[in-house]
């Protein structure tokens, strides 16, 4: 079999790194012959994909006609899948996220609104939807795709951990730990991600500093939040760092504070990590792991938050097995990869 996989770019994002991750536990099968399509050069960290990539042009798209199934993922390789005319073979997409929410929280209503449709048009023309979880699959059958094409498959990731930490982002995490409980996160700073109730609840946690890795468009203003509120001796923001995983055994606490998520790779790695977990309560969080495994706050109620933490303090050995346990039962790339190559051989 010949796979095609369509990526925007080969940039180190989300939808990206699930692709490398397929692309990665199909590396011992040796039926499955896989190219990676790319439709970008942007600048930024660059994910190495163990197989060939090629941009596509207009003048090579012919190309995708000699594969047996082709793997779009986000919009616009989406669209391109959708209308490739007289294509014989399987089309599969794979739905990151709740599109309408995420554009929502990105751009506007407006924006939100008109591509979430226009989006969920270019699917009718796909084989096959993969979706996440249980969550999106009740959600966009409401939406309107065709039960039929809808197909549940967790993200999965690695279990080794790669150790390979810059030594200057390590000394300043281990001094923090020297007089701090270290709760930590690594994210893209936007709205979606609710970071600032973590910054809100600081005052009430005296005992705790906030290490955040990455950057975006919230940077500044979760900095002057801290600033206002007397905390920005324990608010550390470190910065984009090559393979984030390899910190999060430095941390504590790993905090999910998220107003919505698809299935979150780095919460997976938190509990492949064996790090304590901190999350919201939102929907697809409380699917993925339960109480014993994670521990829950409410959005928006820092007593919620400062209560999930002090529980997660005092039970970090056995949240930290518990999750451990389920991403080994549930979560790994094994496990993702297995059911992907079931799709694509499939008839329906």
């Amino acid at each position: 079999m010949k796979l095609a996989i369509i990526l925007p770019s080969l940039l180190n994002v989300g939808p990206n790194r699930v692709a490398f991750d397929i692309i990665e536990g199909l590396d011992n099968n040796n039926d499955i012959q896989v190219k990676v399509f790319y439709l970008d050069d942007k600048d930024g960290k660059k994910i190495d994909f163990p197989c060939e990539c090629v941009k596509l042009r207009v003048s090579n798209v012919i190309q995708l006609y000699n594969f047996d199934v082709i793997h779009s993922h986000m919009l616009r390789p989406d669209i391109l899948n959708s209308l490739l005319p007289f294509y014989n073979g399987k089309k599969i997409t794979t739905i990151h996220n709740i599109v309408e929410t995420d554009l929502l929280y990105s751009h506007s209503p407006l924006v939100s609104n008109v591509f979430s449709r226009i989006w969920s048009f270019f699917w009718r023309g796909l084989n096959t939807c993969v979706v996440l979880t249980d969550v999106a699959l009740r959600y966009y059958t409401e939406f309107g795709i065709l039960p039929s094409k809808l197909k549940i498959i967790n993200n999965g990731v690695n279990i080794e951990n790669d150790d390979n930490k810059n030594l200057k982002v390590k000394n300043i995490i281990e001094n923090i730990a020297k007089s701090y409980t270290v709760i930590g996160t690594a994210c893209l700073f936007n709205k979606r991600k609710g970071l600032e109730q973590v910054i809100k609840s600081l005052p009430s946690m005296s005992n705790c500093a906030f290490v955040i890795l990455g950057d975006g468009p919230e940077k500044t203003a979760l900095i002057n939040l801290a600033k206002s509120l007397g905390v920005e001796d324990r608010l550390f923001v470190l910065g984009f760092v090559d393979n984030a995983r390899s910190y999060f055994n430095l941390f504590d606490i790993y905090i999910m504070p998220s107003r919505e998520e698809g299935l979150a790779l780095a919460m997976l790695e938190a509990a492949a990590s064996k790090v304590t977990i901190v999350c919201s309560n939102i929907p697809v969080f409380k699917e993925c792991f339960d109480s014993s495994e994670v521990s829950f706050f409410k959005l928006d109620n820092t007593q919620s938050l400062v209560e999930a933490i002090d529980l997660a303090i005092s039970n970090k050995t056995q949240l930290s097995s518990n999750a451990f346990t389920k991403f080994n039962n549930k979560y790994t790339r094994e496990i993702m990869t297995q059911k992907y190559v079931a799709q694509y051989i499939s008839n329906n």
